[in-house]
């Protein structure tokens, strides 16, 4: 009996040290198992903060590109609101040299109309005194020649009067015809 206790002593504590042996292992396993759940854990960590990183860095960069882009654009626009701002300074600076080039044209020319004018109205005063003075000369020509003959005299009057009574309607027609000037124009054609 004895050697029966002995045994299943023996036969217990083969066991016991089985168990013990088993269960080391198991904790051992356990322990590489958790050793490794950690490594995991601590990798999958690592990596979403590498993501969030490269997350963030996409999306910094995103919004950087995003204000570059905006930034060009009101540049852009800046540039084109400056440019047709200038060309329409161009527009009204050109339009008011024309306008004063064609003022000036036209007063020129109404100057050079008026002058023609006057150089008219002077060459007929010149015409009408020398043909008085001609007829006057004519006239004392022929008293001389033909005497005192009254007839003769009446003749020749007659004959002034009515030639002196034409070129005055042909000169009332030409100043009838004439613009009447105002005062600012006349006063303009003398200087």
């Amino acid at each position: 009996m004895s050697a029966m206790v002995i045994q299943s002593m023996m036969d217990f504590s083969s066991q016991m040290t089985n168990n013990i042996a088993h269960l080391a292992e198991g904790v051992r396993v356990d322990a590489a198992h958790w050793e490794d759940a950690m490594r995991h854990e601590s990798l999958a960590r690592e990596q979403c903060h590498q993501i969030q990183a490269n997350e963030r860095d996409r999306i910094q960069r995103d919004e950087a590109l995003q204000r570059e882009k905006s930034l060009k654009q009101d540049a852009l626009e800046r540039d084109r609101v400056l440019r047709e701002e200038a060309l329409e300074r161009d527009k009204l600076q050109k339009q008011e040299v024309l306008e004063r080039e064609k003022f000036l044209k036209q007063e020129a020319l109404e100057r050079d109309r008026m002058q023609k004018q006057e150089a008219t109205e002077l060459r007929q005063e010149a015409a009408g005194r020398e043909e008085k003075a001609t007829l006057r000369e004519e006239r004392m020509r022929a008293e001389r020649n033909f005497g005192c003959d009254r007839r003769l005299r009446q003749t020749n009057e007659i004959w002034l009067r009515r030639s002196c009574t034409q070129r005055l309607k042909i000169k009332i027609s030409s100043l009838n015809s004439r613009p009447i000037m105002s005062s600012s124009s006349r006063s303009r054609t003398q200087k």
